[in-house]
């Protein structure tokens, strides 16, 4: 349950100094849906609220928002790690245009793979803000910025003005910088409750505190980092397993084009990772290509956050705004 209040303190706070750097004369193209939190509070109110252009087109089609940045001059975007991802493959084939006004765009909804947000720039001279933050605040939290000497695009940015933040561990005590946590807030922007669901509010709300369910870290200069969804992380042999560090690492490699990784249950570890990849169109499945992303994984990251099983699919099931349908593909292993 979202007040006017908490929507409206929300677009201020992401506005003022220091928060995005969405100005008035931008000239935003956005292919979100605006019935999403994101597309509308982020991204719609705000334009409206600094006075910008709005160009809405209705769906993601890569070859309209080519010819459009153009065509439009458009100066910024918002996007989701998939439509990165996408873009970034069609800048990889020549396809994006050289002479544009397009000066940064921003991922949200969804954990951005930090190596992808440095590719998309190299290949295209565009900055890419990463921001953080879910319905329940408004949505926003947290924004990175443009500026050099604080630009962090693997980061989510810093909390928004009037948001407090703590990271706490299992034990219920704050976590040292660096060290892994979860991420508890309040601030004006945060919800009055789940519609219906006092079980459900008393168990996010406490004391006034929002606990978000999100695993992150924060360094010495107060920058965050997501790490995943407590409730997402895999257990293998007592060790914790982020799908989206194995995401981010898989779609590194020149074969992959897609993926997602969820947990199955196994009798001798608990559970194991499985991903399931969508391949690029030069590459074909096999047993070897299945073992090389799992050692593509393994040399780079602790061996047991290797997948212990390749899946390829067609597709990997999402939202719109992005995010992977993890129980789509835990169905898939029932």
């Amino acid at each position: 349950m979202l007040s006017h209040f908490n929507l409206i303190a929300n677009i201020f706070q992401f506005i003022a100094p220091h928060g995005s750097p969405l100005c008035g004369d931008d000239v935003v193209l956005c292919f979100l849906p605006l019935y999403h939190i994101y597309g509308l509070n982020v991204i719609l109110n705000p334009v409206l609220t600094l006075g910008g252009t709005l160009v809405l087109v209705p769906r993601f089609n890569v070859p309209q928002l080519l010819s459009l940045i153009v065509d439009e001059r458009v100066t910024m975007m918002p996007t989701v790690p998939p439509a990165l991802n996408a873009l970034c493959q069609a800048a990889e084939q020549g396809q994006f245009p050289s002479k544009h006004c397009l000066r940064w765009v921003k991922s949200g909804a969804a954990p951005l793979p930090s190596g992808l947000a440095r590719r998309f720039t190299s290949l295209t001279d565009v900055l890419v803000c990463q921001g953080y933050g879910m319905t329940e605040a408004s949505p926003v939290t947290h924004v990175g910025y443009l500026e050099p000497e604080l630009y962090r695009p693997e980061s989510i940015g810093q909390p928004l003005v009037q948001t407090e933040c703590r990271v706490m561990d299992e034990a219920g005590n704050e976590a040292a910088r660096g060290e892994p946590g979860e991420l508890v807030m309040r601030g004006p922007q945060f919800m009055l409750g789940y519609w219906k669901e006092p079980e459900a509010s008393a168990e996010a709300l406490r004391e006034g505190w929002y606990w978000s369910g999100d695993i992150v870290s924060r360094d010495e200069r107060d920058f965050y980092y997501v790490l995943d969804r407590r409730k997402e992380m895999i257990k293998y042999k007592g060790f914790p397993v982020a799908p989206a560090e194995v995401e981010a690492l898989l779609l590194e490699h020149p074969a992959v084009r897609d993926c997602g990784v969820v947990a199955r249950a196994d009798a001798c570890t608990g559970e194991i990772p499985v991903a399931f990849v969508v391949l690029r169109e030069a590459f074909i499945e096999c047993k070897k290509l299945e073992e090389e992303l799992c050692e593509f994984v393994a040399q780079r990251l602790t061996p047991y956050k290797q997948p212990r099983e390749i899946r390829f699919v067609d597709t990997v099931p999402r939202t719109a705004s992005g995010k992977i349908l993890r129980r789509e593909l835990r169905k898939v292993l029932t």
